[in-house]
């Protein structure tokens, strides 16, 4: 946690490091922050500590500052505060669904659970036409969040976490052959969050294929 601590300042999470440290050139990314929002919610789960709540909400403001009115979040954002890209890529709308799930469907204080959800909520849109393979895998893994956690009313997420599970496992029809048993024709990086995908799916949906 001290590195951790080390590479995050009050807008949120360095992307970078020269070695233990930060290297501000880099900036920031919403992916990353994503990703140390879900770390932190699992940690205070463990240990609701003040310290740990700081993190969550500085991770999940973040979020909350990379919104974008069509595109569901901004990923890349300059040391000097300022959105550098047009909109995120697929990546990082899947890893902010998959943060936000964390978030909702954890024990957290109601007011962040609610920021979370209105966040999740309004991405949906842009959601719907992601098409990497591993945002929509992203998104399975959501979802599965937060019917594991029984959370009612997100009905909107559901029905674009079964499109995506139901085109995850129709890529892995047509990519199959006789000694290849993948979703695409190479193995390239995150590849354990395809299958992983299907097994969230699977638990969801257990009489689908």
């Amino acid at each position: 946690m001290n590195h951790l601590d080390r590479m995050t300042d009050s807008t949120g999470l360095i992307q970078h490091a020269i070695y233990s440290v930060p290297r501000r050139e880099s900036g920031y990314t919403t992916d990353d922050n994503a990703r140390a929002l879900r770390l932190a919610v699992r940690l205070w789960e463990c240990d609701p500590t003040e310290r740990m709540l700081g993190r969550v909400i500085c991770y999940l403001s973040f979020l909350e500052n990379a919104r974008h009115p069509v595109k569901g979040f901004h990923n890349f954002m300059s040391f000097q505060r300022s959105w550098i890209d047009a909109g995120g890529c697929g990546d990082c709308q899947g890893q902010a669904a998959l943060a936000l799930a964390e978030v909702v469907g954890s024990r957290l204080p109601e007011g962040i659970r609610l920021v979370a959800r209105e966040l999740l909520e309004n991405s949906s849109a842009a959601m719907k036409n992601l098409r990497s393979l591993r945002a929509q895998a992203y998104l399975i893994q959501a979802w599965a969040i937060l019917h594991r956690a029984n959370v009612s009313g997100v009905e909107r997420v559901e029905m674009i976490a079964k499109s995506a599970a139901d085109r995850l496992a129709d890529v892995y029809h047509r990519s199959q052959g006789p000694d290849w048993y993948w979703f695409e024709s190479t193995m390239t990086y995150a590849n354990a969050v395809l299958p992983h995908a299907l097994f969230d799916a699977s638990e969801c949906w257990p009489n689908e294929d």
